[in-house]
């Protein structure tokens, strides 16, 4: 599957998405599809974004607007989605280093 249907091609829904958790950045859903499908996504993509499938990354599929998905086969799956903006972990390491540099210029 390369491409999402745009709105006026979407299918009738073959299955469910149930919200079992959720945090700040990332929501856990137990889906049960009948068919093979697309489990969509209604926030705008952004590298952000990470879908995991039955504990495997998955790279979403882009669609018109703010769709945006990845494949589901049918049966039951465990779909996560967590949003990490792009270059956090670089944030991160330069306030830890920056606080280190704090604590070791305030016991002079």
């Amino acid at each position: 599957m390369s491409h999402l249907p745009t709105p006026g091609e979407l299918p009738v829904p073959a299955g469910e998405a149930v919200l079992k958790g959720q945090g700040r950045t990332s929501w856990q859903f137990q889906v049960r599809a009948q068919t093979d499908g697309v489990f969509l996504w209604l926030f705008a993509p952004d590298p952000g974004w990470r879908f995991v499938v039955d504990g495997k990354k998955v790279k979403p599929i882009r669609g018109a607007g703010i769709l945006q998905g990845v494949p589901v086969a049918a049966g039951d799956h465990e779909v996560r989605v967590v949003y990490r903006p792009p270059g956090w972990l670089a944030g991160l390491v330069v306030s830890l280093a920056s606080l280190f540099l704090l604590g070791v210029l305030w016991r002079r």
